[in-house]
């Protein structure tokens, strides 16, 4: 198959999942996510032609984003440490407004977003590529680049972290 038809395939199927994986585990601002999400296909366009089909697309998807958002982040903390201008502030407050839940589930959801704010960035993208992608901890452990059983230990004690936090609040 033509490498342009399987890239705009890859493109229309896993946007939204890279976009998510960008705003739910990382904190990113919206133009940062879609900054980061054309930035990303750009590599998955350079890096296909190297795709031997050793994992799930979605994997390599996600550890070649994975890989940009530390960049990103690194590179942030850089211009701060400098003084330079950061990007836009975060806008999670407005995916809350989005959901039509009632005022008791609302008051958990804020709750639970407010613990997961004060989460390390590490212990976040653990939550979110369990939960929100619902990968199983060996797919984890190969997208994150770790041994299974650090991945385990390290996500039993971000559940564990993310109780605590949501229990405070």
């Amino acid at each position: 198959m033509d490498e342009q038809v399987v890239f705009d395939d890859l493109v229309r199927t896993y946007t939204d999942r890279v976009r998510g994986y960008f705003w739910h585990a990382w904190r990113l601002s919206e133009a940062d996510v879609d900054e980061l999400t054309q930035e990303a296909f750009l590599e998955v366009w350079r890096a296909l032609p190297g795709f031997r089909s050793e994992c799930s697309v979605l994997w390599w998807i996600l550890r070649i984003c994975r890989r940009m958002a530390w960049r990103y982040v690194r590179r942030q903390q850089i211009r701060s440490f400098f003084g330079l201008r950061s990007n836009a502030p975060l806008e999670h407050e407005a995916a809350d407004e989005r959901l039509g839940a009632t005022l008791e589930a609302r008051s958990e959801i804020r709750a639970l977003i407010s613990a997961m704010k004060r989460l390390t960035a590490t212990d976040r993208e653990l939550i979110y590529l369990h939960y929100v992608e619902d990968l199983k901890e060996p797919e984890m452990a190969e997208i994150l680049e770790i041994n299974r059983h650090t991945l385990h230990t390290r996500l039993n004690h971000a559940r564990r972290r993310l109780h605590r936090l949501f229990r405070a609040s």
